[in-house]
């Protein structure tokens, strides 16, 4: 369902917060969570991590039964030490299925199931708790319920958080979610969240973990349906891609400043780094005249064109044609090393801009197919961070590599947090094979989205790291 096209329309719904990314009815709302502790993150890798916050869960209102009309249940199961099941809360928001841009209407999901629209300085999503009642004991939580949601998300947290749309903010603003990566306060909190969207019960239910802004918990999500799949990561997972990280250069040790509650996405933790520039540069520039770049199947404003040639001007932004013959372009993507366009518009490096999949891979105010625009965005995008768009010396004649053996072969400027990410994820005893390592990873099917017709069920398994 291109499911990294729904993340990036999540992502335009966040209220300012400093984070690049995150992800109705009526019912008594419990009490909202206490304000996020503000502990000092762990020194690095070697440091001496602090202690995780044990608030007190909200308690359950009411017995809820495990079976909720209209809903999908949902379980947890936690094994790993580091979060003790009562310390553990529950929160799960999204948009009503459908809504988009200013009429986007933002929901929190009620330990009932049932749903509370949310506004701008409004209550927060509410905790809800491993246990009914915020005590117990044994390893499952309570059944949670899932109502028909589009970018909905899950967070499980061994603390409190504080999720909420700011005072304020533009309409069809979404929540701030958690960012550790700004110091806000979760930095020493063990968090993670799985992403779902069921846009009807007649529709299909797509789920994932996600390592778009972190890897912190070693997670898988079991979806029982017409089938049953699991996608995610095993026990151990999460030591493993920090032991990757830290055998990298020193450009990338940033990503592990708050280990061990989790890896920082490269995108956060290395905003304003530009040591890539110079290799991306290069490829970029390969697209010079005469060498022509060919895209296929790019939907478009008006359906889906079978070729585009693209070429770099002298501006050194990409432009798009139907022909090798020039004319009008289709599309442009502006030059993301520019510094003029970067303070224009506010964007990071060209570096942190491939890493992150935005700037001028997103940006559409020069580009006469928006849709089009999208389009190569995310494929050029997803072919710089696998590092198979070429060579200065070698580019390809087309961008359109599906072969998961061609990826992460040594670019110079290619992805290393995703290429060890999904080394991880291809060992049976760590993962599933894919992961979501970056926003448009969904290019050509390697995120860990599963989707099911009539889903029946979500268990999700919290491992030791």
């Amino acid at each position: 369902m291109g499911y990294g096209m729904e993340r990036k329309m999540f992502i335009t719904g966040i209220a300012a917060s400093g984070a690049l990314v995150a992800c109705g009815g009526k019912g008594t709302t419990p009490p909202a969570p206490t304000a996020a502790p503000t502990a000092t993150p762990s020194a690095g890798p070697t440091g001496t991590p602090t202690v995780a916050p044990t608030a007190t869960p909200t308690a359950a209102p009411t017995a809820v039964p495990t079976v909720v009309p209209g809903t999908t249940p949902i379980s947890i199961v936690n094994t790993n030490p580091a979060m003790a099941n009562a310390s553990i809360n529950v929160y799960i928001y999204g948009q009503v299925p459908g809504t988009t841009g200013a009429g986007t209407v933002w929901q929190f999901v009620n330990l009932d199931g049932t749903l509370t629209t949310m506004t701008a300085g409004g209550p927060a999503v509410p905790a809800l708790p491993f246990y009914p009642g915020g005590s117990g004991s044994g390893t499952s939580s309570q059944p949670f319920h899932l109502p028909p949601m589009q970018s909905g998300r899950i967070y499980i947290a061994a603390g409190a958080l504080t999720i909420k749309i700011p005072v304020g903010a533009a309409a069809g603003a979404g929540p701030n979610p958690p960012a550790p990566w700004t110091l806000d306060g979760t930095q020493s909190i063990y968090f993670d969240f799985v992403e779902y969207t069921w846009l009807s019960t007649a529709s299909a239910f797509d789920v994932d973990t996600t390592q778009v802004d972190a890897f912190s918990l070693s997670m898988s999500v079991t979806l029982a349906g017409a089938s049953t799949q699991t996608t995610g990561f095993l026990s151990g997972s999460a030591s493993r891609v920090r032991d990757g990280m830290a055998a990298l250069v020193a450009n990338w040790q940033p990503t592990l400043s708050q280990w061990p509650y989790r890896i920082i996405h490269p995108s956060h933790a290395l905003a304003g780094s530009s040591f890539l520039d110079p290799a991306l540069q290069a490829v970029w520039n390969a697209y010079k005249a005469p060498t022509w770049l060919t895209v296929n199947s790019v939907a478009g404003d008006g359906g889906t064109y079978a070729t585009l040639s693209g070429q770099v001007d002298a501006s050194g932004n990409f432009n798009f044609y139907l022909s090798q013959a020039g004319g009008t372009p289709v599309a442009t993507i502006l030059s993301p090393f520019s510094a003029v366009n970067q303070s224009a518009h506010g964007w990071d490096t060209a570096t942190v801009q491939m890493l992150a999949c935005n700037g001028a891979f997103v940006y559409d105010g020069s580009s006469p197919d928006k849709t089009a625009l999208a389009t190569l965005g995310n494929k050029i995008s997803s072919a710089l961070n696998r590092g198979v768009f070429g060579t200065a010396t070698t580019p390809v004649a087309s961008e359109e590599d599906c072969t998961s053996t061609d990826f992460y072969r040594s670019a110079a400027y290619q992805d290393e947090y995703a290429n060890v990410v999904h080394a991880i994820a291809k060992n049976p005893t760590y993962g599933f094979d894919r992961a979501y390592a970056y926003a448009y990873d969904d290019q050509c099917g390697f995120s860990t989205n599963i989707t099911d017709p009539s889903p029946q069920s979500v268990t999700v398994n919290i491992w030791p790291s």
